[in-house]
């Protein structure tokens, strides 16, 4: 039930606006950067041919050209021939550059092994690179929309008053959509960053969990976790580097595996031990080190640059950022088409290795993690949502997640009690899952207390 006084009226409704199909393809990207330089090399090289004809009709007698006269001796005239010439090579360059970058990118699938290795495992850097070279065109296109404006008044109506005017006003447009997109280009840049909501559990007060998680990696000889987080979305996910733990905002580093606790208290324990084995064996081998972490930052960027697209569609944002889309949107492309041949080597390294039915217990891991998480979305977290809004203080997630993950799963086995779960715990992250949703604007509550800090 919504109640009429939290509601408001005016606000945008999003889901009602009709939505455009925008294309975000490479032809797209050329669309929108190569127009302008094509425009102002064609007007700068017919400036310099009109500059050339009047200055061989000014001195028919003379045998220098128009080049070499202005070395010898600089005039006026030779100012304006030295910017003209400014703009058409300038031009001319951005014209090359834009179509050898696109081309790099899209033919990355087809490079060789060793160089897609790479590509992969730098694909953040190079992303990076990209936005810049985006930004870059974009504000020489700025410049030569800035020259050509000038020029043609100056050189065809000789009226240099008129370009300046006509200069000034276009060098102002570019200059704010290029900060549009400049803006736009740092968010598809710095979104990526390894965040969960939860807390991390020590040894000691999670102890049967522990013993289970390094019984696991004495079985695959390989380290054990250097930290243990807990939280309420079904997952199971070993990260190698830095995360950030909401909603205290706590950053750790390390090998870090996240857990989800509505996993622990739904499964049996041969169960959890192959959803634990499969996140464990995923960083193993020669790929295990990055290719796990470029698939997740490859779903994290799709789905923040989705969340673009979709605000672009329904015209919430500027078109001023299309270029920056378009190039996220096929890097992200390129990426994926070349990661199928690295995960198919990795999966089989896995199998050669353990020699113990690996495949099909990855599937079986697959198919758990995966009903498990369409069962959250699906069944549990809008009751979340509107639980907390009718002022629940605590509500029962992991009684809700418990009944829809045995009807998503249908060969799951529904048990009485975890050896593993801990109520204080579980209520506890709740309310800290609760206390992030609020902070981050998904839910209400008619309370402004916090359980969990009053504790």
């Amino acid at each position: 039930m919504i109640d009429a006084r939290e509601f408001n009226f005016y606000a945008p409704r999003i889901s009602g606006l009709p939505r455009k199909c925008m294309d975000y393809s490479p032809f797209r990207y050329l669309r929108l950067l190569l127009p302008i330089p094509f425009v102002a090399w064609y007007a700068s090289g017919e400036a310099l041919h009109r500059l050339e004809t009047q200055w061989v009709r000014a001195h028919p007698a003379s045998k220098q050209t128009f080049a070499e006269a202005c070395h010898a001796m600089p005039d006026a005239s030779c100012a304006v021939d030295v910017r003209v010439i400014v703009t058409h090579e300038l031009a001319l360059a951005t014209l090359i550059s834009i179509a050898l970058v696109i081309m790099l990118m899209v033919s990355m699938p087809r490079w060789p092994s060793p160089w897609q290795e790479r590509g992969l495992k730098n694909a953040a850097p190079l992303l990076g690179i990209g936005l810049l070279f985006t930004l870059q065109a974009g504000m020489t296109n700025g410049v030569l929309m800035t020259l050509t404006a000038w020029l043609v008044p100056t050189v065809w109506w000789n009226s240099p008053g008129i370009g300046l005017q006509l200069a000034l006003t276009v060098g102002l447009f570019a200059f704010l959509r290029f900060s549009s997109q400049a803006k736009l280009a740092w968010r598809l840049f710095r979104r990526f960053v390894r965040r969960r909501t939860g807390r991390e559990a020590g040894a000691a007060e999670c102890t049967a969990l522990w013993q289970l998680i390094e019984s696991e990696c004495r079985r695959l000889q390989i380290a054990k976790p250097t930290h243990l987080v807990l939280g309420v979305f079904p997952d199971c996910r070993l990260v190698v580097g830095k995360m950030t733990i909401d909603p205290a905002e706590r950053q750790i580093e390390g090998r870090i595996l996240y857990l989800g606790a509505t996993l622990v208290n739904a499964l049996l324990e041969e169960e959890l031990r192959l959803v634990v084995r499969y996140a464990l064996t995923r960083n193993c081998g020669r790929l295990g080190h990055w290719l796990p972490a470029v698939e997740d930052w490859l779903e994290a960027k799709q789905r923040y640059l989705d969340e673009c697209k979709y605000l672009r569609e329904v015209r919430m944002t500027n078109g001023a950022g299309d270029a920056a889309l378009a190039f996220c949107d096929e890097w992200l492309t390129a990426v994926r088409r070349s990661l199928p041949g690295f995960q198919a080597e990795h999966a089989y390294a896995q199998t050669v290795d353990r020699q113990q039915q690996a495949e099909e217990e990855a599937i079986q891991a697959q198919t758990i993690l995966s009903d498990a998480a369409l069962a959250y979305r699906k069944d549990v977290f809008h009751l979340l949502i509107v639980n907390l809004g009718s002022g629940m203080a605590c509500p029962p997630v992991f009684a809700w997640f418990g009944r829809a993950f045995a009807h998503q799963h249908l060969q799951h086995v529904p048990k009485n009690a975890s050896v593993f779960a801990s109520p204080t715990l579980n209520q506890e992250l709740v309310l800290l899952e609760k206390e992030w949703l609020i902070k981050t604007a998904q839910a209400s509550t008619p309370t402004d207390c916090w359980e969990l800090r009053s504790a």
